[in-house]
């Protein structure tokens, strides 16, 4: 019914019912002013206010249909001049930008199919703006290599308590270094840059066949540099986890408590303690001689001073560690070494707990058990290494004297001579 009744109305009312929705002033006289095509109705009166709503065109655009009818225009025309405020999706959406390079083929394609109606001199900028649009992008990078004074940096191989250790190589002979890396943006605590100060005035002291060389120190705007001489060999303990029963025979595992014991004695007549005796800081080279690193924790006291630190590994900490009391240097490093002793004859460690707690209990009691395969010789030297009080420990030099790190000296003589082919997977082990 309202559809007849809408096909009765003229006109005016149905150009007036249709801009109801956009909320234009005066609709009653729409209908004269689009009749009229006098440029004189493109003028807008000086006194329309500010508020007021903008004036509807006067003239349909050229570009409206002429076979269409007139009333048709009309709206379109409206329309098109005052859209509806809806939402954003009312409005025309513009196409996204390419962001690849294959986007921007397509969008090249599209446009040369799109673009027949223009005139030569947009095509010919088209074809320049075109060409520079590239059908690949490859981008190479050349790294420049890392030189720290006359080495030059390879890969990490090691990790020290406050820094990493790296391989270099000498850019003059091509020699082979490890150089340990002091990044000094974490040396901003006073303490830790002091332990490291402390390091290289002890290390600069020691020269030593069973320790390691410090070379030199190179420092920067960024790093402090630490270079050693580099040992091609592994730690202890990656050599143990390399064998299937986790230990050695006690005739090798003399070989190489006699060479600990020889640095350490070596240590502490300089008045230095290592504080962290452990497999991973004993390195064994392809000449089959250890050599001790990592002396981060080390100090450089008098032997007969004593101290309270706790540091160190948890299991090869003494009971005075623990306890947290005032200790002389020396026995730490005698009871670290004797759990060293322990794990290669054995396999397994003197003293072991689930928790820490329990763990630091059995160490201050004493608790351990050596397996029935042990010698009786060696039995005693654990035992006088693991006693509770420090004074009763013996010292490196006496350790050196004792009669088993004397008694099997020709089966050791006559096992080197031979040079170890046959005798033992140890000494077999090519290290590189």
């Amino acid at each position: 019914m309202a559809a007849k009744i809408r096909k009765k109305l003229p006109d005016s009312k149905l150009a007036i019912e249709a801009i109801s929705a956009f909320n234009i002033d005066k609709p009653d006289k729409i209908p004269e002013k689009l009749s009229s095509t006098s440029p004189q109705n493109k003028v807008i009166s000086r006194t329309q206010t500010i508020n007021s709503k903008p004036p509807i065109p006067t003239q349909i655009p050229s570009h409206a249909s002429s076979s269409s009818p007139q009333n048709r225009g009309i709206l379109e025309t409206i329309i098109s001049q005052y859209p509806r405020r809806l939402g954003l999706s009312d409005y025309p959406k513009l196409p996204n930008r390419p962001r690849t390079v294959s986007s921007l083929k397509n969008k090249k394609e599209v446009f040369e199919s799109s673009n027949e109606g223009q005139t030569k001199s947009d095509r010919q900028n088209d074809e320049v703006i075109n060409d520079f649009i590239p059908l690949c992008v490859t981008m190479t990078c050349k790294k420049d290599n890392i030189t720290v004074g006359e080495y030059e940096l390879g890969n990490e191989i090691g990790k020290g308590a406050y820094g990493t250790v790296r391989l270099g190589v000498s850019c003059v002979n091509g020699e082979k270094v490890a150089i340990k890396i002091y990044e000094k943006a974490g040396l901003l605590n006073p303490n830790k840059r002091k332990s490291v100060e402390r390091e290289i005035k002890i290390l600069s002291k020691l020269k030593h066949k069973n320790i390691i060389r410090l070379i030199s120190t190179v420092e920067n705007m960024s790093t402090i540099n630490l270079i050693f001489e580099y040992v091609s060999g592994c730690s202890l303990l990656d050599y143990l986890k390399s064998r299937s029963s986790r230990k050695i025979e006690e005739y090798q595992a003399k070989c190489i408590f006699k060479q600990i014991l020889e640095a350490l004695d070596y240590c502490h007549s300089l008045g230095i303690t290592h504080r962290d005796i452990k497999l991973e800081n004993i390195l064994l080279d392809k000449d089959h001689t250890i050599k001790l690193i990592d002396y981060g924790f080390a100090t450089y006291i008098a032997s007969d001073k004593k101290v309270q630190l706790f540091c160190g590994t948890s299991r090869y900490m003494a009971p005075e560690i623990v306890s947290h009391k005032e200790s002389l240097g020396p026995p730490t490093d005698i009871w670290s070494a004797g759990v060293v002793l322990y794990v290669l004859i054995t396999g397994t460690f003197p003293f072991k707990a689930p928790q820490t707690r329990e763990l630091y209990s059995k160490i201050q009691r004493g608790i351990y058990i050596i397996p029935p395969t042990v010698s009786i010789s060696i039995r005693d030297i654990i035992k006088s290494i693991f006693e509770i009080d420090p004074n009763n420990r013996p010292t490196a030099k006496e350790l050196l004297a004792s009669e088993w790190m004397n008694a099997g000296i020709d089966k050791t003589i006559s096992y080197k001579t031979r040079n170890l082919v046959g005798i033992s997977p140890l000494f077999n082990k090519t290290f590189c």
